[in-house]
């Protein structure tokens, strides 16, 4: 039920930011780096300053029609790919990972609930990843009034 529902809410807002009508605000871009290349591994060297989740670069989380075929059980899943940091904002990248980096924020919020998040990215430890996804999270609940952790939360169960 949850992969459904994010899955047609994800639709909708990403075909709202197609048409311009969900706009990604430029103080988004803020705090990263974007030229520096940064480590990219996903086992050594965790701890160094430029290793790509210290930096805000969170693992690629795929949309549902981005899936690769034959592994449909992957959509919103977090998967450990590499990014190279100059061409992770550039939307007409073709490499096949490079995808937009607010987009990329958007699905893990939507599908993952604060608890979630910060299980995966401790805000004590990546904080530029938290700030962030708080950003994000704020940004699209105080400007177009959706709520993302709603979404990942789903209906309120009846009892």
């Amino acid at each position: 039920m949850k992969l459904k529902r994010c899955s047609i809410l994800y639709a909708i807002i990403k075909k709202a930011k197609e048409k311009g009508s969900i706009a990604v605000p430029a103080e988004w871009k803020e705090g990263i780096d974007w030229e520096t290349k940064f480590v990219a591994d996903n086992t050594a060297n965790m701890e160094n300053e430029n290793h790509r989740l210290k930096r805000g670069f969170i693992y690629y989380c795929y949309a549902p029609d981005e899936v690769p075929a034959g592994r449909e059980n992957m959509a919103f899943y977090k998967y450990k790919d590499v990014y190279n940091a100059p061409k992770y904002w550039d939307e007409n990248s073709t490499a096949s990972t490079v995808k937009d980096f607010f987009l990329n924020y958007l699905r893990m919020a939507m599908f993952y609930t604060r608890d979630q998040f910060y299980a995966y990215y401790p805000k004590d430890k990546y904080p530029l990843i938290s700030e962030k996804y708080e950003f994000m999270l704020s940004y699209m609940k105080n400007t177009y009034g959706i709520d993302l952790e709603g979404i990942a939360k789903g209906p309120a169960s009846k009892e």
